[in-house]
């Protein structure tokens, strides 16, 4: 095997034992749970690093966090489930605050380590499709053959044993309950979702119904100049969905400005894509300028690069969106659907069959 298939597999193993160390630990359990400013919490990890990072994350501040990690901006954005001192309040409209002074049970810190142990589990595959993207069929085949054949940390997290001290919350302005808060307790505990944007008896139709149409539109002129013309093209989040019609749609989603609407796609969606910096906004990245730089033309090389990274990030999403569907499955039932997904073809191997002309590349200004 390959040395950068032996690092992948190696990149997978080091950041999944650092994920268990950081679902165990105190730290990650409390700031969840009693941090009531910046919602809704996001977790993020790297596909390039070997190290583990994690925060909470407001939308607004997106762009600046994720740089202070220093992540590739190929980041896939999952919604952390909603903790059990938010999961209390949750009957009131919108994202709830926390709960203040609630101490969650053993049971609760249980089920949403593993709620959250599955969203991960679906990033990290993500992350080793993003590597292996380029590299043969059968060797990345052989990649997630061999990660499979490992625990997944939905697996490792179901061995944990926590006990009251290690539920235990610490509240930096504690207050007792009011009779208003106990009895809020008596009333709704709305469940975080368990559904999937594809559920195991949709493959391979719906997944290749999506591949299909993003291909399409990766192809396409809008998609370009939008990305390159529009003034915060490096803060858009690229959503594919199937309606209920199963017609294809496609979104872009200004991360600072259509907040609302991307808190709402998160009951329909598993993550959410960030779009590459488009070739318009990187002369002007030097002076540290977010706006693009009007009348500029990319090459076709430039086009070409920024296509192909978008559908290897697209590629991440859709098997992570798949992996999400079929966690709990065994591990021969889930080999046998990424044999199935492989046959297909990637997003890439759709998206860019031959090079753009000179006329595809140019934008409208």
């Amino acid at each position: 095997m390959a040395n950068s298939e032996n690092a992948i597999i190696e990149d997978y193993l080091n950041c999944r034992q650092q994920v268990l160390s950081e679902l165990s630990s105190q730290e990650l359990w409390n700031a969840c749970n009693t941090d009531s400013e910046d919602n809704p919490l996001f977790f993020v990890a790297p596909t390039r690093s070997s190290y583990f990072a994690w925060g909470d994350i407001s939308l607004k501040q997106f762009n600046k966090t994720t740089h202070s990690f220093t992540l590739l901006k190929t980041e896939i954005l999952y919604l952390i489930p909603l903790p059990p001192a938010f999961r209390v309040n949750s009957y009131e409209a919108g994202y709830p605050d926390p709960l203040t002074g609630y101490q969650p049970t053993k049971l609760e810190r249980y089920e949403w380590t593993l709620e959250l142990a599955k969203v991960i589990d679906s990033w990290l595959i993500a992350a080793v499709v993003y590597e292996s993207n380029l590299l043969a069929t059968e060797a990345r085949l052989d990649v997630m053959h061999k990660i499979l054949e490992k625990s997944s940390l939905f697996e490792l997290c179901s061995t944990l044993n926590f006990s009251n001290l290690d539920c235990e919350l610490t509240w930096s302005n504690r207050t007792e309950y009011s009779s208003l808060q106990t009895e809020r307790l008596s009333k709704s505990k709305k469940t975080h979702p368990d559904k999937s944007f594809i559920d195991e008896d949709e493959i391979p139709n719906k997944p290749i119904e999506l591949m299909n149409g993003i291909s399409q539109v990766l192809k396409s002129y809008d998609l370009w100049n939008t990305c390159n013309t529009y003034e915060r093209g490096e803060d858009l989040l690229f959503i594919p969905t199937i309606e209920d019609s199963s017609a294809f749609n496609w979104y872009l989603l200004d991360i600072e400005q259509d907040i609302t609407i991307l808190q709402e796609l998160t009951e329909m969606l598993p993550g959410f894509i960030e779009v590459p910096c488009p070739p318009a906004f990187k002369p002007n990245q030097e002076q540290s300028n977010s706006y693009p730089t009007v009348g500029y033309q990319p090459s076709v090389k430039e086009r070409y690069d920024w296509t192909l990274d978008l559908a290897k990030r697209l590629d991440a999403w859709l098997l992570a969106t798949i992996f999400y569907g079929i966690n709990s499955l065994s591990r021969e039932d889930k080999l046998k659907t990424i044999n199935q997904i492989n046959t297909i073809g990637t997003i890439v191997e759709l998206s860019l069959p031959g090079e753009f002309d000179e006329d595809e590349c140019r934008l409208n200004w």
